[in-house]
């Protein structure tokens, strides 16, 4: 891609997540089915993006889920349930994804991370192992505060007396097991 179409093109796909993600966070307080529509909408408007400057692995994967959603069209009577759901779930691991990369760069311009950073770094040959494990986890621990907040959102909206067949006793387990693994 030239200059000017590779920045129309970085623009268009960060219009297009902008899209997924404040969608996303909207149909935590609603349930319209206009916004399943605008998310899917804009969840395969972002996947033919990434299309044009894709490699040989993102090709094959995508005839993968290609080929799977052929195959669930052929053997399902009524598929485009199946479809929707993933196309949906697809939008909120983008979704996710992008969360995990703002904190990403909101840490690489921080002043604190990079000083803990130095500050593990510096440490002897003799302790650096022992440092650097003991900052993985701490980290680790502050970023899963706001991971269980988002997981268990999903949960919930994922979780639903229809998914369970109806069966209140099935859905309450359900939840409580999710729960459980996403604490």
């Amino acid at each position: 891609m030239t200059g000017q179409r590779l920045v129309l093109h970085r623009r268009a796909v960060a219009a297009v997540l902008t899209a997924i993600v404040l969608t996303t966070m909207v149909m935590l307080f609603s349930d319209w089915v206009g916004w399943r529509i605008l998310i899917g909408i804009a969840y395969c408007v972002f996947v033919a993006l990434a299309m044009m400057v894709a490699n040989r692995r993102d090709y094959t994967f995508v005839g993968v889920v290609l080929a799977l959603s052929l195959l669930v069209v052929i053997v399902k009577d009524d598929p485009w349930p199946v479809l929707v759901k993933a196309i949906l779930l697809a939008a909120y691991f983008s979704t996710f994804l992008l969360a995990l990369n703002m904190l990403r760069d909101a840490a690489r311009s921080s002043v604190a991370v990079k000083r803990a950073g130095n500050y593990v770094i510096a440490q002897p040959p003799s302790r650096r192992y022992a440092a650097l494990t003991l900052a993985a986890h701490l980290f680790s621990v502050i970023l899963n505060y706001g991971v269980v907040n988002l997981l268990g959102t999903m949960v919930k909206r994922s979780n639903t007396l229809a998914t369970a067949g109806g069966d209140l006793r099935r859905y309450r387990i359900r939840e409580q097991r999710m729960m459980l693994a996403v604490l």
